[in-house]
């Protein structure tokens, strides 16, 4: 596989005239494009655990419980109760280790490509189709822009990844998790030195990865592929569907100078105590008020007028 690897690398670079440096991200993009269908379902398959996540964190509770209980047969039916929740959302366990599959494809073509930019001596064409600043491909870029450019691609694909991965609860996955994106950063003074063939390999294969992953959260994309944005019967469904109610705000105009004798001070508290009747009654209603329904319905302002004392009558001279 090594060797075919290389005898197709040369073959898009002189039979088919691109160049050693377009070669390598022609085949490069064509290895990654081979498994896009395969990474594009386990990309699906881990939106949807995601949108499984509080049944997960249940079910993980559920286990924990039943294995400190020693009550192995709740242990076996909570599995048996998991397995039909996956099987009715269709599932798999089994998708993200078939994706492996690609991984000794990758790890062949990176010897490969590394046995080719070590041996310029046999491949002098290594040394001169380049690009831009970095002609010589068997050297390190100078200027360290490939590896940088390398680790953030990288970056948004981990980040991308972790958001859409579904770990247990307190697992190492899920604690370094945040952390984890970070590391392209950490390996970047290593990676810096390599020749620039392998660091064109990796932004190559990193940004097909990074455009299936966005391409996997587009709304439009889950709607054609018929994920809806909450899985019907799921608990984010449920909670996402309840009605949210309407917000009563009431508010208290009075005027600015006192009106027929009556001081400006009566005349607001007279309009606060309507205020106050209006929030009870809303409350008595079960709305929640305005300060603690930062996710309710739209809020409804009521004014409420501090009414104009009447004048009193004189009486009348016998």
């Amino acid at each position: 596989m090594d060797k075919l690897s290389r005898e197709a690398l040369l073959y898009v670079s002189h039979d088919l005239g691109f160049g050693m440096g377009w070669a390598i991200i022609l085949v490069s993009l064509g290895i990654r494009f081979a498994f896009i269908p395969l990474i594009g379902k386990t990309q699906l398959n881990a939106i949807k655990m995601k949108l499984l996540d509080p049944e997960m964190k249940n079910f993980q509770n559920t286990m924990q419980k039943y294995q400190r209980m020693g009550d192995f047969k709740g242990v076996k039916e909570a599995r048996k109760s998991f397995a039909q929740l996956r099987e009715r959302y269709g599932l798999s366990t089994i998708l993200p280790l078939v994706s492996l599959v690609q991984i000794p494809f990758m790890i062949t073509w990176f010897v490969s490509l590394r046995y080719v930019a070590n041996t310029p001596d046999k491949f002098p064409s290594i040394r001169t189709d380049g690009f831009l600043w970095f002609q010589d491909l068997s050297a390190y870029d100078p200027y360290f822009i490939l590896p940088v450019i390398s680790a953030i691609i990288s970056y948004y694909n981990i980040q991308l990844s972790t958001m859409n991965a579904t770990s247990s609860v307190g697992s190492p996955l899920a604690r370094y998790s945040r952390y984890m994106k970070f590391v392209p950063f950490l390996a970047m003074p290593f990676a810096g030195f390599f020749p620039a063939a392998l660091n064109l390999y990796w932004i190559a294969s990193a940004l097909v990865q990074l455009l299936i992953s966005v391409t996997v959260k587009a709304p439009s994309f889950r709607k054609m592929m018929g994920i809806p944005e909450y899985l019907p019967g799921s608990i984010l469904e449920k909670l996402n569907s309840a009605k949210k109610p309407d917000i009563i705000k009431s508010v208290f105009v009075a005027n600015e100078k006192p009106a027929y004798g009556i001081p400006k001070e009566a005349i607001n508290a007279a309009a606060q105590a309507q205020a106050e009747a209006a929030h009870a009654q809303a409350q008595t209603a079960q709305v929640k008020p305005a300060a603690t329904a930062a996710s309710s319905g739209p809020e409804k302002t009521v004014q409420v007028f501090a009414n104009k004392p009447k004048a009193a009558k004189k009486d009348k001279k016998n």
